[in-house]
């Protein structure tokens, strides 16, 4: 176990730090490589990959993109959870110090409160894991076609600028997302399975007020997100 266990990170809504521009030009993308699906013959003699990219584009209009708001959404339900749970704990804590016995009912509510976190992050983290790897697979088919990116733009228009940048920044931002739950589900785990005994250091070292600020930045960028992406 890690010597002070960390609840969050802000960095599992760094998804949402790419521009409300970039996703446009990704969906926009997206939308491009399905309209030229009834000419697929003649766009395959000039983007080779063009059945995959079709195949990532069409599942990235349909579920992918869905998919991330959806992620936005549940992760504003996790923030509000986790801020109501342990601001309730917060409010046990207050009046207590390191040096006195941990209160019975303050251990059962911050091993619950951790538990119920745990939970709650293995769901949220599973199916980011999922959904990471629908945006590589949309990443790395676009890859290949931005390879041509000059032709493309001269034969099919400035919807085929190059992604190269904007990938590279989604692509980073969500290796920071996936190392970041794996970070936090470590964590919890030692409590959550009953591994590691809960004791008032324990409990001190959380610094739950920290916690509940970066709760409350994660549910703001990803409700911004949201509010950009209707």
């Amino acid at each position: 176990m890690p010597q002070k266990i960390k609840l969050t990170d802000t960095s599992v809504s760094s998804l949402f730090s790419v521009s409300h521009q970039d996703w446009l030009a990704i969906n926009y993308r997206a939308s491009a490589v399905v309209g030229l699906q009834a000419f697929r013959n003649y766009v395959s003699q000039i983007i080779p990959n063009y059945d995959a990219l079709l195949e990532v584009s069409t599942k990235w209009q349909k579920s992918t993109y869905p998919n991330i708001k959806t992620y936005a959404t549940n992760l504003v339900t996790y923030a509000d959870n986790a801020t109501t749970s342990f601001t309730a704990l917060q409010s046990s804590v207050t009046g207590l110090s390191v040096n006195e016995p941990l209160p019975d009912s303050v251990k059962l509510d911050a091993t619950m409160a951790i538990k119920d976190l745990h939970d709650n992050t293995i769901m949220l983290s599973d199916h980011f894991n999922t959904l990471n790897t629908d945006i590589a697979a949309f990443s790395e088919q676009n890859r290949i076609a931005d390879a041509k990116a000059k032709e493309l733009i001269h034969k099919f228009g400035p919807q085929w600028q190059n992604l190269a940048d904007i990938i590279t920044s989604v692509d980073n931002a969500t290796g920071r997302v996936r190392g970041s739950w794996q970070a936090i589900n470590d964590d919890l785990a030692a409590i959550a399975t009953g591994d590691v005994d809960m004791t008032m250091q324990i409990l001190f070292d959380l610094d739950i007020q920290s916690a509940l600020l970066a709760w409350q930045d994660i549910k703001k960028e990803a409700n911004d997100f949201i509010s950009e992406a209707a």
